[in-house]
């Protein structure tokens, strides 16, 4: 018998926790949501968004609870920029998928123009997952309900509602 003769180490790297959805919450706030961790040797997830000003991802938060599944990126400019972002999966022994690995999901941007006789729409493209179909919805200010106005393929980017009427203000 020898101590500290044999040294183990852990070196598989974790299952990654996908990012389910990111979503425009505000003018001011991305929520992201993420898959539970199926790792016994769970130690945290890393939160990465891809900066307004830098190309290079960069961490912003980290959650060492298991159980938290999601979070609400705040003091963001959402009416001008889009956001990345990556969820990392560490283990106890610091094992974790490099940044280049893991898949980027983005928010979309929307612009709308209007003249006297339409609303042109037009948005990027949702990065991160498949995307079936896109749903257009209108609210009429000071309604509460939304209108479902139009339902488009997933290579259409661009949309123009004539079904509008007077001048009133729409979101």
């Amino acid at each position: 018998i020898k101590n500290n003769y044999i040294q183990a180490f852990d070196h598989n790297v974790p299952a990654v926790s996908e990012i389910i959805f990111v979503t425009v919450s505000s003018d001011t706030s991305v929520y992201i949501v993420w898959e539970r961790s199926v790792e016994a040797d769970f130690k945290k997830y890393i939160l990465f968004r891809k900066d307004v000003n830098n190309p290079n991802y960069v961490p912003v938060a980290e959650f060492s609870d298991i159980d938290v599944l999601g979070y609400n990126d705040e003091k963001l400019n959402t009416r001008k920029y889009s956001y990345c972002y990556k969820l990392q999966t560490v283990d106890f022994c610091e094992n974790r998928k490099e940044l280049s690995g893991l898949t980027e999901n983005c928010t979309m941007n929307v612009t709308a123009m209007a003249d006297s006789s339409r609303i042109n729409i037009s948005w990027t493209p949702y990065i991160g997952c498949p995307v079936s179909a896109y749903i257009i919805y209108r609210l009429k200010a000071g309604n509460a309900n939304f209108e479902m106005i139009a339902d488009v393929g997933k290579n259409t980017l661009i949309f123009e509602d004539t079904t509008w009427n007077c001048s009133f203000a729409y979101s």
